[in-house]
């Protein structure tokens, strides 16, 4: 998916490029450890045995009960309460061949097994940093086209670099903004939004749109409402659609193993909008389908 190259993102900015690749915030931290865990073979197999001791403990109450009373400390203090053994058996000291036919020791099998688990630790530490980084690097280019509309920076900047970022964000998608007409509405609207709202460092852009449309100031500022509007509808999460994934999960098991795909899909409705479901008055609903299938004729 984020390969950028190959991946998904890439066969999608080739058809439209100015479509943008946002990592999940969502997502975000559990990818890093995917990563982080994927480092080295040794990595792999520690992660995996730990999963595998929660996922034993935890499958069962009793068994989680009683973990936590033979250790009787947090996660963070266990290295430390536990006692675990800290010894690292050696490992065999293999030999290669150089270029100059002289027989030498691999400068990796001179570390010893305490030295190699560290250099691998660190391995893992440096791999979630860098995932971090990059992360916020690709938030960070989304925002930075958009920054100016934000509250905050439309009262405190300046208007000359208000322009400019506007030209900037203008000549970037050409097809939807004019960069003089935006330039203008800029300017205007600067003073205008700090006149109409006293607090407009603490606005976000969706309230700002919404001021633009309580106010009907659409046709004043067109411009700026089309850049808030692409900027707002700029995905940061896709777990709102993984969502209906899981409650599918949890409506099809192995009792409704037969259930049809009209009823699967309303059923999913009514999970996924359960706060609108909730205060529905099932009298009336009842009412509604007891008249729609009643055979009987009143007279």
């Amino acid at each position: 998916m984020a390969g950028k190259y190959n991946g998904v993102q890439s066969k999608i900015c080739q058809i439209n490029e100015l479509a943008r690749f946002v990592p999940c915030t969502a997502h975000s931290l559990n990818l890093i450890g995917f990563h982080a865990a994927n480092v080295t073979h040794s990595m792999v197999t520690f992660f995996g045995v730990v999963q595998q001791i929660f996922v034993y403990f935890s499958g069962s109450t009793s068994r989680w009960e009683r973990l936590n009373t033979v250790t009787k400390v947090t996660l963070k203090l266990h290295s430390n309460k536990l006692k675990l053994p800290s010894d690292f058996p050696e490992t065999h000291k293999c030999k290669k061949n150089r270029t100059s036919s002289k027989l030498a020791e691999d400068e990796e099998c001179m570390l010893t097994s305490k030295e190699e688990f560290e250099r691998e630790c660190n391995m893992v530490f440096d791999s979630i940093i860098s995932q971090i980084q990059l992360r916020f690097e690709k938030l960070n280019n989304v925002i930075s086209d958009f920054s100016f509309l934000i509250g905050k920076n439309l009262q405190l900047w300046s208007t000359e670099y208000l322009k400019k970022c506007s030209v900037n964000l203008a000549l970037k998608y050409s097809k939807d903004l004019d960069a003089a007409e935006l330039c203008s509405e800029i300017e205007c609207f600067k003073f205008q939004a700090a006149s109409l709202i006293s607090d407009l460092c603490e606005q976000s852009p969706l309230e700002i749109l919404n001021l633009i449309h309580i106010y009907t100031l659409n046709d004043a500022y067109p411009n700026i409402e089309i850049a808030l509007r692409i900027f707002l509808t700029l995905p940061v999460s896709v777990a709102s659609c993984e969502r209906s994934f899981n409650k599918l999960k949890i409506i099809k098991n192995y009792l409704r193993s037969s259930i049809g795909q009209d009823r699967l899909s309303n059923m999913a409705i009514i999970s996924i909008e359960s706060e609108t479901a909730n205060h529905l008055n099932y009298d009336d609903i009842l009412e509604e389908f007891a008249s729609i299938k009643s055979r009987k004729i009143n007279f």
